[in-house]
């Protein structure tokens, strides 16, 4: 496999998500599903939420790896909205307050489905995290302002906000 991200992991997301490879996004969830699993029964998880993606594919990544993961935990359903359909996708910003008010205006709860006490957010990549906390924000407002939102991502990056990149 030709090196395109910093490790393993990070080559598999943009190959799966890339490629829109079933067996690669397979492969993730072998990966990542007993460590999703520990966290879920440490953090006494209630609820999951799976952060939006924008770009259009045939077989969008983290609707893929939820299906996969097979995880009986009942979903609060987030949907990005973008006006004049201009889409945006959180990594081609620079700027942290760019990215902070893409997730805000963009990321939305598509219906209040119960009081849960520990939600997971999951997100494929994190750059500089503001998808997590602006979503993270509008459920406490939303949904339970005592709640206590966990994150976890398969990648993330440590030196700025260059995850993955299209090929």
């Amino acid at each position: 496999m030709p090196k395109f991200g910093e490790t393993k992991i990070g080559q598999l997301v943009l190959f799966a998500k890339q490629s829109q490879n079933l067996f690669l996004i397979k492969q993730l969830v072998e990966l990542s599903k007993d460590k999703i699993k520990n966290l879920i029964k440490q953090k006494r998880i209630d609820a999951l939420c799976y952060i939006p993606h924008i770009i259009p594919r045939k077989i969008q990544f983290l609707k893929e790896y939820q299906r996969l993961l097979n995880l009986q935990l009942p979903q609060v359903p987030l949907i990005k909205i973008y006006e004049n359909r201009l889409l945006v996708p959180q990594k081609s910003l620079t700027s942290l307050e760019d990215r902070i008010i893409n997730a805000r205006e963009t990321i939305y709860i598509k219906e209040i489905t119960g009081q849960f006490k520990n939600i997971l957010l999951i997100d494929d990549a994190v750059g500089s995290g503001a998808s997590m906390n602006e979503t993270a924000k509008k459920i406490k407002r939303q949904i339970n302002k005592n709640s206590k939102i966990f994150g976890f991502a398969l990648v993330g990056s440590l030196k700025g906000f260059d995850i993955i990149k299209e090929i």
